[in-house]
């Protein structure tokens, strides 16, 4: 996974694995320290393989205690989820661009407003706090049934449903289109 031979890392810092920035950050020594203290730690780690490339991994790091309560190593349980994590990386890339270019509206699944982006508050003649006091009809707009998305109990207003909005009230959106 890392590229390294057993004997590259055997007496090493477990840095080796870590941004250079990361290895040298209060947030990697209190890592360390709470190791130290036996406290177990868990999560999604960014580390790096020996020739520079992003790893990802979901994992533990379990201190070993002695007889005393004494730490006396850590072992690290863990699984790549690189593949996962850069599409996940990719994903929110993608939304973003879309975001920066396109209408945009998150609601939850009874309708309230969770979020509007500045091209959805343009298009629709609204700014952010008209639309969070939330519109008379979420669903429609100007008598229109809007396409919705649904994913994670989440709605999104699809771009599409704007476009043929405004081909009926091409002043409301302002020439976005």
């Amino acid at each position: 996974l890392f590229g390294y031979v057993e004997d590259e890392v055997v007496g090493q810092h477990h840095r080796i694995f870590c941004r250079e920035e990361l290895s040298k950050s209060a947030e990697y020594t209190e890592f360390w320290s709470a190791l130290q203290r036996g406290e177990f730690r868990s999560g999604v780690f960014e580390r790096v393989d020996i020739s520079g490339r992003f790893v990802y991994l979901q994992g533990t790091y379990n201190p070993v205690l002695d007889r005393q309560g004494q730490p006396v190593s850590v072992l690290k349980f863990s699984s790549d989820i690189t593949a996962a994590k850069l599409q996940a990386l990719e994903n929110a890339s993608r939304m973003d661009a879309v975001s920066t270019s396109s209408c945009m509206m998150e609601l939850a699944p009874d309708g309230t407003i969770l979020a509007v982006n500045a091209h959805m508050c343009e298009a629709l003649g609204y700014d952010d706090a008209d639309l969070r006091r939330g519109l008379p009809t979420v669903h429609k707009l100007h008598g229109e049934p809007l396409a919705l998305l649904s994913g994670d109990g989440l709605i999104v207003m699809a771009f599409q449903a704007m476009a043929r909005v405004g081909a009926r009230h091409p002043a409301r959106l302002g020439g976005l289109l």
